[in-house]
């Protein structure tokens, strides 16, 4: 199976909006606050065009015979004084659920590491669900180890 990984255009704007309502809806039940209309909404439509329109931002897709199969978006971090590391974010990543297990993912986040290395970046960031743990071993499989953990607490009113 060949697979293609290209910076999105936008015209593909809609299957990535398609690909993220799937994340979205495979995440709903770890998170009963997600927006679960944002990314169909004029706000979602805004963040992907940015991302693939915009320096220091991506849109990375997966392509098989023709068909998207599954993207990845992020940008460029803000490089702040008291932690001085340059950092790309990848914020979404997802492949469509008949082609997972084949490779694409980590293809995807592979063109990510090789933007970050052109980028003069020392890393790339992502965060994962506590509860994904399909995700974070997929992650630590490619080459991510835990940083940082981000804790809430459910205010009571």
């Amino acid at each position: 199976m060949d697979v293609v990984i290209r910076k999105a255009t936008k015209e593909e704007l809609p299957k990535i909006q398609e690909l993220s309502q799937e994340l979205f809806l495979s995440d709903e039940s770890r998170d009963s606050l997600l927006n679960m209309e944002w990314s169909r909404s004029e706000d979602g439509k805004k963040i992907f065009l940015s991302r693939i329109v915009e320096d220091n931002k991506f849109c990375f897709v997966a392509e098989v015979e023709k068909e998207i199969v599954g993207y990845t978006t992020g940008s460029v971090m803000e490089v702040y004084a008291w932690r001085p590391v340059k950092r790309l974010e990848m914020e979404n990543l997802i492949v469509t659920q008949k082609y997972r297990g084949q490779g694409i993912g980590e293809k995807l986040a592979l063109a990510v590491f090789d933007l970050g290395k052109s980028l003069d970046m020392e890393r790339v960031m992502v965060t994962a669900y506590a509860t994904n743990g399909e995700g974070i071993r997929f992650y630590e499989r490619i080459g991510f180890a835990p940083d940082s953990l981000q804790l809430e607490k459910i205010l009571e009113k």
